[in-house]
């Protein structure tokens, strides 16, 4: 904490400001937030947030190209420039998507036509996938030739996937809920756990106070050749699975000591951060 804030130096203040993960889920949340407190339709709604996330694919490239002319607060959390993580062109538009087809959704349930709604959305979900790898073989202006940061296909295609990938796995669970498979249930289990997960993968990956050196990033490196890289991600996976199976039976077994371990554990880093 002290290192922090009253040893700061401005490379130091980049660095802090490119970890902006946190300042993107709370921006994009609110605004998705302020967007949804209109006194309009759940159509309406649906539209704008669907009409925002189609601008900022579009407006992505030249809010990039405009970085570096903005103060290094602005600049970090709009653009890539300032090598952040996060920023909010493109990864605001995640959450505009998935808002509108969370509305989508619920107005089909609501009107009993979820089934069909799922359907629908993974034949247009392909059709967008298709229409995006289409365009990316296209030549554009170079301001829109980047196409794994921030071209707008390819935002718009991993929204495709992720709306995709809920869709097939809601109807996979209504076509079986009767009689669930252990597969089903396993990632049952990983979507009860998933904030487990988003923490624990970070400190398996990046390391903490505790694990500074030995984490994945500091042992393996960040440019992997691809079976390598497949290797180390297959390996995350089994330690975070292995983890959560054993950390959901901690809770419903020994429910008192799991909660003593996670205040423990969230008073150990809160200390080493205020005194280090």
């Amino acid at each position: 904490f002290f290192r922090t804030f009253f040893s700061m130096t401005p490379d130091k203040l980049q660095t802090l400001l490119n970890f902006n993960v946190l300042q993107c889920i709370v921006v994009s949340v609110l605004l998705v937030r302020a967007i949804s407190a209109l006194h309009w339709s759940e159509n309406a709604l649906a539209r704008l947030l669907w009409g925002a996330t189609i601008a900022v694919g579009v407006l992505t490239p030249p809010i990039w190209s405009a970085g570096p002319h903005l103060p290094l607060w602005l600049g970090s959390i709009v653009s890539r420039h300032y090598a952040s993580y996060f920023p909010l062109f493109p990864y605001v538009g995640f959450a505009l998507g998935g808002a509108a087809w969370g509305l989508a959704y619920k107005r089909a349930v609501q009107q009993e036509k979820e089934s069909p709604f799922l359907h629908q959305t993974i034949v247009i979900s392909g059709l967008v996938f298709a229409a995006c790898t289409a365009l990316a073989a296209v030549p554009w202006p170079e301001m829109y030739s980047d196409f794994w940061w921030s071209s707008p296909w390819y935002l718009w295609l991993r929204i495709a996937v992720l709306v995709m990938l809920c869709a097939f796995l809601r109807r996979w669970e209504l076509g079986s809920r009767e009689n669930p498979g252990w597969l089903q249930s396993l990632l049952a289990l990983l979507g009860r756990q998933s904030f487990y997960a988003y923490v624990g993968h970070l400190i398996v990956l990046y390391g903490s106070s505790y694990n500074y050196n030995w984490n994945m990033l500091r042992q393996l490196g960040n440019d992997l050749d691809f079976w390598p890289a497949v290797g180390a991600t297959s390996a995350l996976a089994a330690v975070m699975i292995a983890s959560i199976i054993a950390w959901d039976w901690a809770k419903r077994v020994h429910p008192i000591w799991a909660n003593r371990a996670k205040w423990g554990l969230a008073s150990y880093l809160t200390v080493v951060f205020l005194i280090s």
